[in-house]
C-alpha cells in the first residue's frame, strides 16, 4: 500500500503545480487535493496519481531497509580511519551490509528488519 509521501512523488512525477493534500483516504487512499492552479493543463487525474503512488511504494520495504542498514554502517565507519587497522571479519560484515538490499528480496522480511536491529538476518558482527 502507498503512503503520503508516494502520493506526493507521485504528483511530482506529473506536475509542478502547486497543491495541498488532505490525508483523508478518499480517492481510494489518494486524499483531497487542492490544487493552487485548478485551471493548469498538465494536472493528473485520482487514477493516474494512485497508479504511479502504488509503483512507488514497490520500493517502501526496501528503502526502510537501506535506511536501517546506513545506521548500522555507520556504527562502524570509525573503522576506516587511517589509525586503524580493518580486519577481514569487519570487511566482510561491512560488505555484507552493504549487499543487504540485493540479498534480503522478501518485503516483509526487509520491513521486519528495518524495524530490527536484532533480526536474524543481519549479518553478525564481529566481536
Amino acid at each position: 500500500m502507498f503512503n503520503d509521501t508516494n502520493v506526493c512523488d507521485a504528483i511530482r512525477s506529473f506536475t509542478k503545480e502547486g497543491y495541498s493534500l488532505g490525508v483523508d483516504g478518499s480517492n481510494d487512499g489518494v486524499g483531497s487535493i487542492v490544487w493552487d492552479n485548478p485551471s493548469a493543463s498538465d494536472l493528473p487525474s485520482y487514477a493516474q496519481i494512485k497508479t504511479k503512488a502504488t509503483e512507488l511504494s514497490a520500493d517502501n520495504a526496501k528503502n526502510a531497509l537501506r535506511e536501517t542498514r546506513d545506521m548500522m554502517i555507520s556504527t562502524s565507519d570509525w573503522m576506516g580511519n587511517s589509525d586503524v587497522t580493518i580486519t577481514d571479519a569487519w570487511k566482510t560484515y561491512r560488505q555484507a551490509l552493504r549487499d543487504i538490499t540485493a540479498t534480503i528480496t522478501d518485503n516483509d522480511i526487509r520491513q521486519a528488519m528495518s524495524d530490527d536491529w536484532n533480526h536474524s538476518s543481519w549479518p553478525t558482527k564481529p566481536s
